[in-house]
């Protein structure tokens, strides 16, 4: 193993409420303590869940302001100027992109290394102002970008012809524990979940169709979601809340969320969030021994189309929950699905894990 570093810097949400980037950060944070001398993690994800989102907004932008702050004032005060410097951020987008930026600007002299881990494609399929003036600020070698995938990697070099540094495609699938293969995953009544923090945004309204439409062809098939709700998610929610083969299960964490992916075959995602890349839970079924119908995903490991343990359809298609009941059809018969869908993923594992360690494992 090379000589620890120095110093290691993260600017980076691991708290709660859990989303991807927050999944992401606290398992990158895991591996830099293994590996290095010393961490400082300034994490700055609300440390409550108010239940009005404004408040959430307002508390979320204060702890990224004051989190910036204090990263950026310990880096620039260090007492040895001689000791080795990496900073790690976990990207934002929108207006929040501007708080990386001026990170970036007062530390970059600071600094041997700065990784910057993407999380959304905001700004990549829209330019963004922010991220215009952070990929001209970081034309330097030390800089290392990370996407989710190779595809979305050329997207943003399109965009942002200035964007320099290394770029460097890593699956969020080290993120995910690998799981042995159940012998015992197809249900005699196939089982269809989605699981997220539900919103319209996330497709929620499709899932419901296609649980609807799945039962007017008498199909034996049964719908089971999971998630925190918003309040239109919630009033969505209760308008199903006596369809016979429809259940709700509330937040699911820990234990539960494990019994969860083992009780499903499949995994129907229909997200249509403005955001998504590669859709953490996709990995999560996948590694479970479950198949996935989705909507298209702009990031996937290629091993999981390759395989056909992945179904993509395109959410701006007509009729979605009628294609997608036939492609649910298709994944049902594939010969071993789940077992295929453990040994894709543990695939993927072993290589995201050995990427993201060869990365961090390098000194600059």
């Amino acid at each position: 193993m090379p000589q620890k570093s120095d110093q290691f810097y993260a600017l980076c949400p691991i708290g709660t409420p859990i989303t991807g980037r927050q999944v992401v950060s606290t398992k990158v944070c895991e591996i830099v303590e293994e590996r290095k001398k010393h961490i400082r993690i300034f994490d700055y994800s609300p440390n409550h869940n108010p239940t009005l989102n404004l408040t959430r907004k307002f508390c979320g932008i204060v702890r990224k302001v004051a989190s910036a702050f204090l990263i950026s004032t310990s880096i620039r005060n260090q007492e040895n100027s001689q000791s080795k410097t990496e900073l790690y951020i976990a990207l934002n987008d929108g207006l929040a992109l501007w708080i990386d930026y001026f990170v970036i600007i007062l530390t970059k002299s600071k600094t041997n290394r700065t990784i910057l881990h993407h999380h959304s494609r905001r700004y990549i399929d829209k330019r963004s102002m922010a991220f215009s003036l952070i990929s001209k600020q970081t034309y330097s070698a030390n800089i290392t970008h990370i996407f989710q995938c190779k595809e979305l990697a050329k997207q943003a070099e399109q965009l942002y012809p200035n964007l320099s540094g290394q770029h460097l495609a890593i699956s969020n699938a080290f993120t995910v524990k690998p799981q042995k293969y159940d012998t015992t995953k197809n249900n005699s009544v196939f089982t269809i979940g989605f699981i997220s923090n539900l919103t319209i945004e996330k497709g929620l309204d499709k899932f419901f169709e296609v649980a609807c439409h799945a039962k007017r062809l008498n199909l034996d098939w049964f719908f089971v979601l999971a998630g925190p709700a918003d309040k239109p998610a919630e009033a969505l929610i209760n308008g199903f809340a006596n369809e016979s083969n429809i259940k709700y299960l509330g937040p699911v964490y820990g234990d539960k969320k494990e019994l969860f992916f083992r009780d499903i075959d499949a995994l129907l995602f229909p997200t249509s969030y403005p955001a998504e890349t590669e859709g953490i839970v996709v990995l999560e079924a996948i590694s479970h021994g479950c198949v996935v119908a989705s909507t298209k995903l702009p990031c996937c490991v290629p091993q999981l189309r390759n395989n056909s343990v992945l179904a993509e359809i395109p959410g701006d298609q007509e009729n979605w929950h009628e294609e997608a009941i036939v492609r649910l059809n298709e994944l049902r018969a594939l010969p071993n699905r789940s077992k295929l869908a453990t040994d894709v993923f543990n695939a993927a594992y072993q290589h995201s894990t050995r990427s993201i360690i060869d990365l961090i494992e390098t000194e600059q």
